[in-house]
């Protein structure tokens, strides 16, 4: 049995035909039964840019979204309240692509617990796992 968890920012981009923003995973955690560390590492999305250590209000300049949510740039939020993420972090991080490969080689064919895990298994799109195998916290204590 295995832990799992993602931490996501939000990506908008114009080209992708729509302006909602995306969840898109930078650093996931896995633990054993025992609460030892399997696996943890950051990551940096396939398409962000470097971003080099820009000061929070350029980084903001150049990709919050507009006011009007007009989007005419990719617009990136990096919910550093949650992640801690500031610009920069993440520009010689491993690509996500070759992070996720290693997720689901380590977690194949083993139970997963998480919390709203359905979220986090969207994010390896393509991974199916064991049938009756996940467990999700969110779903036992309802207040």
């Amino acid at each position: 049995m295995l832990c799992i968890d993602f931490e996501m920012i939000g990506i908008a981009n114009p080209q992708w035909g729509h302006h909602v923003m995306l969840d898109f995973p930078i650093e996931v955690g896995i633990v054993d039964s025992n609460l030892n560390t399997v696996y943890h590492r950051r990551c940096r999305p396939d398409f962000l840019p470097q971003t080099g250590k820009l000061s929070g209000k350029h980084f903001k300049k150049l990709y919050s979204p507009p006011i009007d949510r007009t989007l005419d740039r990719p617009s990136i939020d990096l919910r550093t309240w949650i992640t801690g993420i500031r610009p920069g972090d993440l520009d010689f991080q491993p690509l996500a692509s070759q992070v996720l490969a290693e997720v689901r080689q380590i977690i194949q064919g083993k139970y997963l617990v998480g919390h709203s895990i359905e979220h986090d298994l969207c994010v390896l799109q393509h991974f199916g796992p064991p049938e009756q195998g996940v467990r999700d916290t969110s779903q036992f204590l309802r207040w």
